[in-house]
């Protein structure tokens, strides 16, 4: 098993990867590091290069990867627990299945990033580029994702109770059958947004930006819509009967109704 603990070792590392790649014929110009099952376990390597290296089961967990480039890697069922990504680059990075608990990714770069099925339970999110980013079916619960770019993103069947969505940009995003229950998504941007099918009971969506957005199917038991921009939100009749109740008639005529 292949060891790095430090910028050193891992530098030795890739020499000697990159002679070996290129003894054999391979071109120079293509080589990626071969780090699959490794221990990095609590390493220090801030700033380095693991662009297209493939990761798949490696145990990075505890280790400072600040500023780190991780664009195309293959991160896939690796334990990546704690460690710390701020300011890294993980563009279309494959991290599916992958332990990110707990993680810091304070600012960092996850653009079109594949996450489907990883647990970011309490993962710090805060601030971090995920806008095209497939998410489905991960868990997000409490995790930290204020002031997140999650235009565009699928974060269908994802698991976001808890959560702390408030400021984050989700227009256009995929939400469908999504748990989002005592989530904060005071002021987030959820225009054009599919929440179709949604768990949103006892979420907190004050002052949020609905318009436009499908809420067909969900759930908003207890749901906080003070001051929500709802011009042309999308709920059943079912739904509107419901909300009728504790909103005003002005309120509710910026509801779309429309059945499933």
């Amino acid at each position: 098993m292949i060891t790095i603990k430090n910028i050193k070792e891992l530098k030795a590392e890739r020499d000697r990867q990159r002679k070996a790649w290129i003894k054999n014929g391979e071109e120079g110009d293509k080589f990626f590091m071969d780090l699959a099952g490794a221990d990095l376990h609590g390493a220090i390597l801030k700033r380095e290069n693991f662009s297209r290296s493939d990761l798949r089961w490696a145990d990075l967990s505890g280790a400072n990867l600040k500023n780190a480039d991780f664009n195309w890697a293959d991160l896939r069922r690796a334990t990546l627990h704690s460690a710390n990504f701020k300011n890294a680059n993980l563009k279309l990075a494959s991290l599916s299945g992958a332990n990110l608990c707990y993680c810091k990714f304070v600012d960092a770069n996850l653009y079109s990033c594949v996450l489907c099925g990883a647990d970011l339970m309490e993962a710090d999110l805060s601030k971090a580029d995920l806008s095209k980013a497939d998410l489905r079916g991960c868990n997000l619960s409490l995790a930290n994702l204020n002031v997140a770019n999650l235009i565009g993103a699928d974060l269908s069947g994802a698991d976001l109770m808890g959560s702390n969505l408030m400021e984050a940009n989700l227009s256009d995003a995929h939400m469908l059958y999504a748990d989002l229950r005592e989530a904060d998504l005071s002021k987030a941007d959820l225009s054009g947004c599919n929440l179709s099918l949604a768990n949103l009971n006892v979420a907190n969506l004050s002052g949020a930006d609905l318009s436009g957005a499908d809420l067909r199917g969900g759930h908003l038991i207890e749901a906080n819509l003070i001051e929500a921009n709802i011009k042309c939100t999308i709920i059943t009749q079912s739904q509107w009967d419901t909300l009728a109740k504790l909103y005003s008639r002005e309120f509710m005529a910026g509801f779309a109704v429309k059945e499933i």
